[in-house]
């Protein structure tokens, strides 16, 4: 029965075959990635096993250390146009192991259907959502994405919800029409609405004066 290689065996190999091949990018590549694992191995509290799960979390660490120093370096130019393509290198070999990222909208649609599976409205609960996703997608989105387009939905659908409430409250034809006699005098006089009966703008025909003529 043949066993399945571990991607840690698998780092292993493509260090044996770098040094054979005397390719020193690839070499120390890997030598960081194991480094950085063997952190985690010897992490005080670590009672774990180092599965591919925890090396596949390793290299999404060391990536995402990666692309900050990489734009760090592009902002200084060509000074730092060497270190930048060294890093470039290492981030591509990191990104082989990894899932593939998932897009701006499979991220926005992911985040809205668990939005409503879970039934989030509240800010508080983007823990519970960020947690949510991480857990089945960790890798293939970033927890900032994820937190950032909640926020948007949530706001989204607030103002929808807010403008549904408007258009179900406000007057329409046959609703009360506004007394233009009692408006001119409030303006001039300057005189809360509530002498006059009004709500919100409008003067309901609460006497003789203020009904309009049938």
């Amino acid at each position: 029965m043949t066993s399945i290689m571990t991607l840690e065996q698998a780092l292993d190999g493509t260090l044996k075959q770098a040094m054979k091949d005397k390719d020193g990018r690839t070499a120390d590549v890997v030598r960081m990635l194991k480094t950085r694992l063997q952190e985690r191995r010897t992490a005080k509290g670590f009672a774990g096993v180092v599965d591919d799960a925890l090396v596949l979390d390793v290299i999404g660490a060391y990536r995402k250390q990666l692309q900050k120093a990489i734009a760090e370096y592009d902002k200084i130019g060509e000074r730092g146009a060497a270190q930048a393509a060294t890093l470039r290198f290492e981030l591509e070999f990191c990104e082989r192991y990894l899932p593939k990222g998932m897009d701006e909208a499979a991220v926005r649609a992911l985040v809205k259907e668990r939005l409503a599976a879970l039934g989030i409205t509240d800010a508080k609960q983007a823990g519970r959502l960020v947690g949510d996703i991480m857990k089945t997608h960790k890798g293939q989105v970033e927890a900032g994405d994820v937190k950032r387009i909640g926020a948007m939905l949530r706001l989204r659908d607030h103002r929808s919800r807010r403008r549904r409430f408007r258009r179900s409250h406000s007057p329409g034809r046959s609703g009360p029409r506004t007394c233009e006699r009692h408006a001119r005098h409030r303006r001039s006089r300057r005189l809360p609405g509530r002498n006059w009966g009004h709500l919100s703008g409008l003067c309901f025909p609460l006497t003789r004066s203020c009904r309009s003529p049938s």
